[in-house]
C-alpha cells in the first residue's frame, strides 16, 4: 500500500512457514468494494489492486486446530519511503524469524526496566507492575529528538471534526515527566527533554542598556510539535480588547529551572548544564523576575494550569516561586551572584505576596487566584482546586503548615467524589468532558476524577509523614490508580465517577509520570525514615 513516499507491507507466518496464503484489496467506501465483507463470508476475493481510498486484508491459515489446541500466527508491516525499503525490512524479518525479533525486544526492555537496582521495600507486586509498565509507556511517547508528547491517542476521527490531539509537547508535562524520569533514574531521556526545550524557547526582546547578554529573557510557549515547531494554541495573542498578551502558561517556563535544579542534585552532572544555564536558567529566570504586576509583586496574569482562564492562581504563584529559588541555586553553582540576590529577592516577593494576597483569612486557606481591577480591587476566586498541591509540593510552604493543612483539607472535603469509584476531581463544578444527566449529584460528584490530582493526595501524605505507620495513610491513594488502570497497566486523563471507564486520551503521559513520581518519593521517605528509626 502505498502513497507518494509513504509504503507499507504486509506479511505474515504460520510458525516458521512464512507469507500469506490469501489476500484481497478493496475501497474503503463501506459498499461492496470493501475488502472487509470478504473475511465475514470466510473467503478473500484475491483482488490484486485497487486505488484511491484502499484497504487491504491478507490471510495465514492454520489447516488444523484440534480442541483445546494452540498455535503460534505471527503478523507485521514493513514501513518505509519506497517499495524497496519496506521489501528490505521485510527480509530482515524474514530471516532472523519473528519469534527472535519478539525475544530480542523483551530482552531488551527487560533490561532497561532493571538498569536500576531499586528495592521496592513493602509494595505490593501490583504496584510494582504498575510502576514498570509507566515507565515503559513513558518511554513510548518520548521522541528520538527529546520532546516528550502529552499522549499518543490515534483520535483521527476527533482531528477530521474540528477537534485537537495530545500528540504535541506541553513543557509542563514534559517537565513533570522528566522529572519523574530523572527519580527513577533514566538521566538520559530527562537530560534529552532538557535540550529540546532549549531549542525551542522564545526570546524576549531585551529592554536594557546594558549590552549584557544575559540580561535577555526567555519563556515558553504553550504546546510544541515533537519535532520543535510551534503547534496549534487556543490562547490568544490579544485580550479582548485587542491589546498583546503573552499566550502563555507561565508555569511552562518556571518548571524548566526547578526540574533542572532537581535532576542536578540528584546526577550531579554539571557538562549537561553548561549549554542550558544561559537559555533555561539565567534567561528564565529573568523572565519571571518582569513578569511580575506593579501592584502586588506577583506574576502577571497568564493561563491557568487546565488551559481554561487567564488569571494569578496559587499553583502558578507556587511553580514561579520555585523556578525562581532554584534558577538561584543553579545561578550560586556557576558563581553569579547578582543573579543568586536577584532571584532570590524576586521568590521572596513573590511569597510574601502569595501570603498577602492569596491566602484568605476568611476561608481559613489559599484561594485558587485573585484578578487586579482597577486601583487596588481586587477580585478572588474562593473555588477548590486540587492545584492547591504546588503551594507545598514545590517547596513555597512546609506540607505540615496549619494554612496547607486546612486548604488540602478542604481538597479532600470538597473534590472527593462520594461514589463507588472515588478519586479526587479537579475543582468545584468542573464541566470538562461532564456526563450531564449527573448534574443533580453535584454536591456528591464534583467533578470526574483524575489519576493526577488522585496521586497528589498520595504525594501530598508521603511528604508530611513522619513514621512509617503515616507512611502508609498514601498506599489508598495509589492502590486506586492501581485499581483504576486497565490490564495492560494503561491509566487515561480521567474517570466516568460512576462507571469507572477510562476518559479523554489514554494513556496520559502524565498520569503515569506521577505514578512514578509518587512511588519514588514513598521509597525515599521510606528509607529515610527505616534509617530514622534505626539511629
Amino acid at each position: 500500500a502505498y502513497k507518494d513516499d509513504c509504503y507499507f507491507l504486509l506479511n505474515g507466518a504460520l510458525g516458521d512457514q512464512i507469507g500469506v496464503v490469501d489476500w484481497t484489496t478493496g475501497h474503503k467506501d463501506g459498499g461492496e468494494g470493501e475488502a472487509w465483507l470478504d473475511p465475514d463470508a470466510g473467503i478473500l476475493k484475491r483482488e490484486g489492486i485497487s486505488f484511491g481510498t484502499v484497504e487491504g486484508v491478507v490471510a495465514v491459515h492454520e489447516p488444523v486446530l484440534p480442541a483445546n489446541g494452540s498455535s503460534a500466527i505471527y503478523a507485521w508491516i514493513a514501513a518505509g519511503r519506497s517499495l524497496d525499503e519496506c521489501q528490505s525490512q521485510n527480509r530482515f524479518v524474514t530471516e532472523r524469524k519473528p519469534q527472535y525479533l519478539l525475544t530480542r525486544t523483551m530482552n531488551y526492555w527487560r533490561a532497561w526496566l532493571n538498569k536500576e537496582e531499586t528495592d521496592m521495600h513493602d509494595l505490593s507486586p501490583e504496584f510494582v507492575r504498575l510502576y514498570q509498565r509507566s515507565l515503559l509507556i513513558i518511554r513510548s511517547q518520548v521522541d528520538n529528538g527529546g520532546g516528550i508528547i502529552a499522549a499518543g491517542e490515534s483520535g483521527l476521527t476527533a482531528i477530521a471534526h474540528g477537534q485537537e490531539s495530545y500528540a504535541y509537547v506541553w513543557p509542563r508535562d514534559g517537565a513533570n515527566t522528566a522529572n519523574a524520569l530523572g527519580k527513577a533514574g533514566y538521566a538520559f531521556l530527562a537530560s534529552r527533554f532538557y535540550d529540546f526545550c532549549r531549542n525551542v524557547i522564545s526570546h524576549q526582546p531585551v529592554e536594557s542598556d546594558s549590552q549584557n547578554a544575559y540580561e535577555e529573557s526567555t519563556f515558553m510557549l504553550h504546546k510544541y510539535t515533537p519535532d520543535g515547531r510551534m503547534a496549534s494554541s487556543w490562547m490568544s495573542l490579544v485580550d479582548e480588547s485587542g491589546q498583546p498578551q503573552l499566550p502563555i502558561q507561565e508555569d511552562c517556563t518556571a518548571l524548566l529551572p526547578y526540574a533542572l535544579w532537581r535532576h542536578y542534585r540528584k546526577f550531579r552532572d554539571i557538562e549537561l548544564f553548561r549549554p542550558l544555564f544561559r537559555p533555561l536558567v539565567l534567561s528564565t529566570g529573568n523572565f519571571m523576575v518582569d513578569f511580575r504586576g506593579p501592584k502586588t509583586g506577583l506574576p502577571a496574569p497568564s493561563y491557568d494550569l487546565w488551559e481554561e482562564k487567564r488569571g494569578i492562581y496559587s499553583y502558578t504563584v507556587a511553580t514561579v516561586w520555585a523556578g525562581l529559588t532554584a534558577a538561584a541555586n543553579l545561578a550560586n553553582l556557576f558563581g553569579e551572584k547578582f543573579y543568586v540576590e536577584k532571584f532570590q529577592t524576586a521568590a521572596a516577593e513573590i511569597k510574601q505576596a502569595c501570603e498577602t494576597h492569596l491566602y484568605d483569612d476568611a476561608e481559613g486557606r489559599f484561594l485558587k487566584s485573585v484578578s487586579i481591577g482597577p486601583g487596588v480591587n481586587i477580585q478572588k476566586d474562593p473555588t477548590v482546586d486540587a492545584s492547591f498541591y504546588a503551594l507545598w509540593y514545590f517547596g513555597m510552604f512546609d506540607p505540615k503548615d496549619p494554612r496547607i493543612e486546612r486548604t488540602m483539607q478542604a481538597v479532600t472535603d470538597r473534590l472527593s467524589c462520594q461514589t463507588q469509584i472515588g478519586g479526587i476531581a479537579r475543582y468545584e463544578g468542573d464541566a470538562y468532558h461532564w456526563d450531564e444527566t449527573l448534574q443533580v449529584d453535584r454536591a456528591k460528584i464534583p467533578g470526574n476524577p483524575w489519576f493526577i490530582t488522585t496521586l497528589w493526595q498520595a504525594q501530598y501524605q508521603i511528604a508530611k509523614a513522619e513514621s512509617l505507620d503515616e507512611l502508609t495513610l498514601a498506599i489508598p491513594f495509589l492502590q486506586w490508580a492501581c485499581e483504576r488502570a486497565l490490564p495492560s497497566g494503561v491509566m487515561a486523563e480521567q474517570l466516568h465517577p460512576l462507571t469507572g471507564e477510562q476518559v479523554s486520551v489514554s494513556p496520559l503521559t502524565w498520569s503515569h509520570a506521577t505514578f512514578v513520581a509518587a512511588v519514588q518519593e514513598y521509597l525515599e521517605k521510606f528509607e529515610h525514615l527505616s534509617r530514622t528509626l534505626d539511629a
